[in-house]
């Protein structure tokens, strides 16, 4: 038989698996809207085997009978990968993709106007009408509650580490981190009218920035004496009115307070960044999210969080960070915050969290965010 004649009898069954290609991902999109309407998973392992055990009970040919599997897996791929497009395309239709969506939002922040909290929520959101709260979990429980749209919660510092309340309020409460915002923390030492460097012996703040300016304040013979927050700190100097009293403090705090920046970045680490959360009560991600923070409760045993993060691996996941805390009543037990790349709709992100919950006690997803990229 001549070769244009036999490639042309494969070019004719070439269009007819393309008309059946085609029937077939049409019946995908009926699967994939059952599977929304009932909040299944993409992928059936079950289901998949007994396609392909059906598929090669059909084929005679010992040789071909062995390809049946792989030509399976290939079409059923790629079937996953348009139920997980057609899915994300449906919950982005249904999702609220910027905060900034909320005209004037009213947002929460933690301790009194002038804190690094007040001047991430101001700088972050423009036009927010700002809400002060005494602690993360009233200020959680606002959100919540809806009296507030949003929080702004500190979750971790270059020079002082985690904050071990925010990321213990995120695990317990119902809410969701939608992004985060990176504050340049420049500690500034503060003071009335007319004081010089010279003339300050005590600073009021809180006990991180006196921590972190503790080298200045060694060599000046300053005394730190610790309140509440920096903003705090910063009220009390111009009460007190004294030019030997000043205080540690953001130049924001100055400007509120009427203080005068006598000495700017005194903190020891001059690469000193706190990392915020920015929270919400609905579950929504926006545009161009790229990363994913989790809580998982572990079973008590040895290897288990080896097994935990092999899942991530196995599935080209990048972890980005992994803090374990404390649960609460169970002495010596914790769970485990991760931090990790990617979108909940990409599919290998996708698979090793089904994968995790199978192996976890108990997964909880904190957010799906944008990681922030500028640091100044």
């Amino acid at each position: 038989m001549d070769l244009k004649k036999i490639r042309r009898q494969i070019d004719r069954v070439d269009s007819k698996i393309i008309k059946f290609f085609q029937k077939r991902m049409k019946i995908v999109d009926e699967v994939t809207k059952y599977k929304i309407e009932h909040k299944m998973e993409v992928l059936d392992v079950t289901r998949e085997k007994n396609v392909i055990d059906n598929a090669a009970k059909k084929v005679d040919n010992p040789i071909l009978k062995s390809y049946i599997p792989s030509l399976y897996s290939t079409i059923m791929g790629i079937s996953r990968r348009y139920q997980t497009t057609l899915i994300k395309e449906h919950y982005d239709s249904q999702k609220v993709y910027s905060a900034e969506l909320i005209k004037n939002p009213k947002t929460g922040y933690l301790g009194i106007e002038g804190s690094f909290s007040y001047q991430a929520a101001s700088e972050y959101f423009e036009g927010a009408i700002l809400t002060p709260f005494e602690s993360f979990e009233s200020m959680v429980d606002a959100v919540i509650n809806e009296e507030i749209d949003y929080a702004v919660l500190p979750v971790e510092n270059t020079s002082s580490g985690n904050v071990d309340a925010s990321i213990d309020i995120l695990a317990q409460k119902s809410v969701w981190i939608i992004d985060e915002y990176i504050l340049k923390i420049r500690h500034n030492l503060l003071g009335i009218e007319g004081a010089k460097e010279t003339d300050i012996k005590k600073v009021y703040s809180h006990y991180q920035a006196i921590k972190q300016c503790g080298e200045y304040l060694e060599k000046h013979k300053i005394f730190g004496h610790i309140v509440e927050s920096t903003a705090h700190g910063a009220k009390m100097a111009v009460e007190e009115k004294n030019k030997e009293t000043g205080a540690i403090a953001s130049g924001t705090c100055a400007k509120l307070y009427g203080l005068n920046v006598i000495k700017e970045d005194i903190q020891t680490n001059k690469n000193n960044y706190t990392k915020f959360a920015i929270v919400a009560k609905d579950e929504y991600m926006l545009v161009g999210a790229n990363k994913i923070s989790i809580v998982a409760t572990l079973n008590h045993r040895a290897g288990s969080l080896h097994e935990l993060i092999s899942i991530f691996a196995d599935n080209s996941v990048n972890l980005l960070k992994i803090v374990s805390r404390p649960i609460a009543n169970n002495p010596w037990e914790y769970n485990f915050h991760l931090d990790f790349s990617g979108n909940l709709a990409d599919e290998n992100v996708a698979k090793a969290i089904e994968e995790a919950k199978k192996t976890c006690l108990d997964i909880k997803v904190l957010g799906c965010y944008r990681a922030y990229e500028r640091i100044e």
